[in-house]
């Protein structure tokens, strides 16, 4: 220790040289060990922290995207509980049920929705329930025709007429209600012509039938308007016989008569009082 502190040269011997550096040596994998040691602790204290960082975040954001999710959840089931309300509703009016007011316990969006629903669906139930009087109380069969001919609609005054029930001829032929040539009278759009219809006892009866046309989303439909004339043949034949019969009487009168008539202008006749006067 004093050699090499206060002395110039350092002479030590070979043995005592390799001992020093021995010792040197192993001091120095000593500290290099501590602070190896040092070292992975500090690296691995930094990971842990990142670790728990990125756990912490990974568990806020899975936490956030349950939250988010179960919002879905309930606003698509939200969604899907209203459209199958409203959808069972507009069946049941299209099948001509009565229905009540849509009611939701929702206050949101869907709610106004429900609202706007049951406006429109009331007018429409006061308009169909209009158009269904107009049908049940009109004095003229109405009936409805698809493209192909087949019978969609039938009201009251064509149940009279005819002499079937609606449930009876829906999904039928119309050519049922004609006698030939008239079977395919429904397609003649326009004025009204007259054909001979064919009751459900199988008479038949003249009919002024008055067709028109309108789109439908499936097609064309045919709108069938038909006027029994039976009766008003009926009184046309009774005063066809009844003037029939004033003719036959005005001429045995005049031909009783045994003079014949003068006439004295276009207007004024003499007729001498001799024989039979009436």
């Amino acid at each position: 220790h004093d050699q090499v502190i206060s002395k110039a040269s350092i002479v030590l011997p070979a043995d005592q040289l390799e001992r020093v550096a021995g010792a040197a040596s192993q001091a120095n994998r000593s500290l290099w060990d501590s602070a190896n040691r040092e070292l992975e602790q500090m690296l691995q204290a930094r990971l842990d922290a990142l670790n728990a960082k990125k756990y912490s975040s990974l568990a806020a954001t899975l936490l956030a995207l349950a939250l988010v999710l179960y919002l879905l959840l309930g606003f698509y089931v939200s969604v899907m509980r209203t459209v199958r309300t409203l959808d069972a509703t507009a069946q049941r009016m299209t099948a001509g049920e009565a229905v009540a007011a849509v009611q939701l316990d929702s206050r949101d969006e869907l709610g106004q929705v429900a609202h706007a629903f049951n406006n429109i669906a009331l007018a429409l139930i006061a308009t169909s329930a209009q158009r269904q009087a107009v049908l049940d109380n009109a004095a003229d069969a109405i009936v409805t025709v698809d493209e192909g001919g087949q019978i969609e609609s039938f009201n009251a005054a064509a149940e009279r007429i005819f002499g079937y029930a609606a449930a009876d001829v829906l999904g039928t032929p119309v050519a049922h209600l004609m006698l030939a040539p008239h079977h395919n009278a429904y397609r003649q759009v326009g004025a009204s012509h007259e054909i001979v219809g064919r009751r459900a006892s199988a008479s038949s009866f003249p009919l002024d039938l008055t067709v028109g046309e309108m789109q439908h989303e499936r097609g064309r439909r045919f709108v069938l308007i038909a006027r029994d004339l039976s009766e008003r043949k009926r009184a046309d034949e009774e005063r066809a016989r009844l003037q029939e019969r004033i003719i036959s009487a005005q001429a045995e009168a005049l031909s009783e008569l045994s003079t014949p008539l003068i006439p004295i202008s276009d207007t004024v006749v003499v007729v001498p009082l001799i024989g039979a006067l009436d």
